[in-house]
């Protein structure tokens, strides 16, 4: 007969072996874990600065009645990236001394990015808000706008579209890349609608509705977007090419329904 005492002392070796298990658990899980929290914040933050810049656009269309525009509007030069507007019209950051009135890297600005200016600084070169952190790039931005015929910031930028940016929620305005181009405060590395769908179809091995990651097809692809009317969303969400065509290009729907909705609301002013 088995005594009470060697019962105990086999529990406590039973409970002894699941407690270094579980300790070994614990250690060998602990780095996949933080590595997991860490993207899952990196992501957030990405997604949270993407939704900053869509809003701080949609204020500067609505008090100026346009898109960002910062060069020679006579002759359409862009002297800055529209991201200046970050800087510029934002509320959330105090505004470095540049000169949005001269090319951003004329004899007064350029030195003010290399630190040989007096009052540069760090952030004047590498604003945190211009990058997503899980991107290694420092000096080149994350987040490039879709330009081009039929967008909707080339559209409402020509004065072609009724109401206001958010008057057209679904459509897509800027995308999170994966391979900035161009140093953050230099204009010329926005996207066309053709560059994003020829992306969309480059992978020959698609498969729609599959479990394979969207952003992962090809390392230039982009990983989030936000909408006009400040949704971010990721491109794993878009099954088609037709599905990603709408979303990229205003239709005339869209724009006689906006057309009428700005219409009843002048009337009840």
């Amino acid at each position: 007969m088995i005594s009470i005492k060697k019962v105990a002392i086999r529990i406590a070796i039973v409970l002894l072996i699941l407690l270094l298990g579980l300790i070994v658990f614990i250690i060998l899980s602990t780095p996949t874990v933080l590595h997991a929290v860490r993207i899952s914040m990196y992501r957030t933050d990405c997604i949270n600065q993407l939704k900053g810049f869509c809003l701080v656009v949609q204020d500067y269309q609505h008090k100026n009645n346009n898109i960002p525009f910062f060069g020679d509007i006579t002759t359409g030069e862009e002297y800055w990236s529209w991201r200046v507007v970050f800087i510029a019209h934002s509320s959330f950051y105090e505004k470095p001394q540049f000169r949005l009135s001269e090319p951003w890297n004329s004899e007064y600005n350029l030195p003010l990015f290399e630190g040989k200016a007096v009052g540069s600084s760090d952030e004047m070169r590498f604003p945190p808000y211009m990058f997503c952190p899980s991107d290694k790039q420092r000096e080149k931005s994350s987040y490039v706008a879709v330009k081009g015929p039929g967008t909707v910031w080339t559209e409402m930028q020509n004065g072609n579209l009724p109401g206001n940016l958010w008057d057209y929620p679904e459509m897509i305005l800027i995308i999170e890349t994966s391979e900035p181009k161009n140093f953050w405060a230099e204009p010329g590395d926005d996207v066309s609608p053709e560059e994003v769908i020829r992306l969309f179809e480059a992978d020959p091995g698609l498969v729609i509705n599959s479990k394979q990651s969207f952003r992962n097809w090809t390392s230039h692809w982009p990983k989030n977007y936000v909408t006009a009317g400040n949704e971010p969303k990721n491109f794993d969400s878009i099954k088609s090419v037709d599905e990603l065509k709408k979303l990229l290009t205003v239709s005339p729907e869209q724009i006689e329904a906006v057309r009428k909705k700005v219409e009843e609301r002048n009337e009840k002013k």
